[in-house]
C-alpha cells in the first residue's frame, strides 16, 4: 500500500514576508495596511499585543532571576561540601603527622 505524498507546509509568515514590522509604530501601520483595520482598532490591537509581550518579558526576567538563584545556591552548596572535605583531609593529615 503506497503512502500518500505529503505536500510541504507553507512557510511561516515571517519567511514569506520580507518586511515585517520591528517597532510598535511600524506594527500599527502594518496592521492598518495589511488587514484594513481602522486606526483606533489597530491601536487597540497593538495595546493588546504590548500587554501580552510585556507579560512574556516579565516571565522571562523572573525565570532568569530564578535560574541565577538556583545556580548561586548550587555553587554555595558545592563550596560548602568542598570546604568540609578539605577540613576532613586536614584533620587526617594532622593525625598522620602525630
Amino acid at each position: 500500500m503506497a503512502l500518500p505524498r505529503l505536500e510541504p507546509a507553507a512557510p511561516p509568515l515571517f519567511e514569506r514576508s520580507a518586511e515585517l514590522p520591528r517597532t510598535t509604530s511600524e506594527l500599527r501601520e502594518w496592521v492598518i495596511e495589511r488587514f484594513d483595520v481602522s486606526g483606533d482598532r489597530a491601536s487597540e490591537l497593538i495595546r493588546a499585543i504590548d500587554s501580552v509581550v510585556g507579560g512574556q518579558r516579565q516571565l522571562i526576567e523572573e525565570s532568569k532571576v530564578e535560574a541565577m538563584r538556583a545556580l548561586t545556591e548550587g555553587f554555595a552548596a558545592k563550596m560548602e561540601r568542598l570546604q568540609q572535605q578539605l577540613s576532613e583531609k586536614d584533620v587526617t593529615v594532622s593525625n598522620i603527622a602525630r
